[in-house]
């Protein structure tokens, strides 16, 4: 067939072509001809046309820094040494071990990857402005973090996806609490719809990646009249009943925590901007932590003694911080049991949850919904009353947080004393 007639019969396809590739072109191959940036002292407000052009002096520091030169050595040589190790040292008799060594070159390198990164971008960047070495620093924590999560589970390793989301928590704390605080208003404007964009991505790429687990012969249609029944079925169940107002009371108590620890520890207590995300990625750290803790514990110990533990602790922290606000013990009293409050949602949640899910079966996903929609009305109900008194005191924060922690655990120890552990039911 000649050419024209192939072109004129495949002309349809051509055209349903041609809007892919001009996206293609206006997003991929043009902006490769910023590149020259590189080699320019580009200034935004003057234009590719009116910066002056340096040639290669933006590398100098990159290629010719002692510490630059002896962080890429020490990176090479740990990912060969990890690399050659379990290729060549590889032994029967001691495979646990060399397994482990190469595993401890591997954190090495990646440790050193994270610290070198973190030094040097900023402080690259930041010679332009210090608002790029800032900006700089949060890019590569997030592109970090993606990467520990991939490799995490490529090779199936829980710990490593850890590891990355930790990161990326970090560098979430670290663009809310301190790099939006450094932009004019209309540069945060453009950040939150930047994040907006960034969750509808992750949104539709879960969608599309992550298929669904049930299988197609025990999926149900649903319905309005079904769903208000399971409802009233989980509503009559006492454990569940139980076990969703302990999660949920514990979150409100997180709830008051994040809505009026910024005011009470800066405005109150004087605390700088920087003090506050500090304290607040510590307490992050803390969560997180006790939710490690728990996951590895949880096979030995048991859920429910590991949720006992965490509503006493909350309990404890609650307490213990509305006696600091009442006595004037200051940041000294405050900040450690606000540690013991937040950290102790590490064990309260995830433990509730399971519990809360163990016997629902097949209408699990109704009672995850109801489980959440209790979480979320009693935080939405308990996070305003922090502020209820103004800004000049403490104390309806540290007494809504004590309420809603000895609340949880009267429920833990009344509507589930003496109830089956869920999951030991025929």
């Amino acid at each position: 067939m000649p050419f024209r007639a192939r072109l004129w019969r495949d002309s349809p396809l051509l055209v349903m072509v041609v809007p892919a590739m001009v996206v293609l072109l206006l997003f991929t191959y043009i902006p490769l001809l910023g590149s020259v940036i590189a080699f320019m002292d580009y200034v935004p407000f003057l234009g590719f046309t009116g910066s002056d052009w340096v040639g290669w002096d933006n590398f100098t520091a990159v290629f010719t820094d002692a510490w630059a030169l002896a962080l890429y050595g020490y990176i090479a040589g740990t990912a060969l040494a990890a690399r050659r190790w379990g290729a060549g040292l590889m032994d029967p008799g001691t495979a646990r071990w060399t397994a482990r060594g190469g595993e401890l070159l591997w954190v090495l390198c990646g440790v050193a990857v994270f610290v070198g990164g973190s030094v040097e971008l900023p402080r690259y960047f930041g010679r332009r402005a210090p608002l790029a070495g800032d900006l700089s620093l949060s890019i590569f924590w997030l592109v970090y973090a993606a990467v520990l999560v991939r490799i995490g589970f490529q090779r199936d390793r829980k710990d490593v996806r850890s590891a990355g989301l930790a990161v990326a928590a970090g560098a979430g704390l670290k663009i809310v609490l301190y790099d939006l605080a450094n932009l004019e208003a209309l540069y945060r404007i453009a950040s939150f719809f930047a994040l907006a964009l960034i969750g509808g991505f992750l949104l539709v790429a879960a969608g599309l990646g992550l298929p669904e687990t049930l299988p197609r012969e025990r999926r149900r249609s649903g319905g309005l009249a079904p769903t208000l029944a399971t409802y009233r079925r989980l509503l009559g169940d006492r454990q569940f009943v139980g076990y969703a107002l302990c999660c949920g009371l514990a979150i409100g108590a997180l709830f008051t925590y994040i809505a009026g620890s910024p005011f009470v520890l800066e405005g109150i207590y004087g605390l700088s901007p920087q003090g506050f995300s500090l304290v607040f990625a510590t307490n992050a750290i803390g969560i997180v932590s006790a939710g490690q803790v728990s996951a590895r514990l949880v096979a030995r110990v048991g859920a429910r003694r590991l949720l006992a533990a965490g509503l006493i602790s909350a309990f404890v922290g609650g307490l213990a911080l509305l006696v600091a606000v009442l006595a004037g013990a200051g940041l000294y009293g405050i900040l450690p049991a606000l540690l013991v409050v937040v950290s102790s949602g590490g064990l309260v949640m995830p433990n509730a949850i399971a519990l809360a899910l163990a016997d629902q079966g097949a209408v699990a996903g109704s009672a995850s919904a109801l489980l959440g929609l209790c979480q979320f009305v009693i935080g939405a109900l308990a996070a305003p009353l922090a502020g209820i008194a103004g800004p000049t005191t403490a104390v309806p924060m540290a007494l809504v947080i004590s309420t809603l922690t000895t609340g949880a655990l009267i429920c833990f120890v009344t509507v589930l004393r003496g109830r089956p552990v869920p999951g030991s039911r025929s």
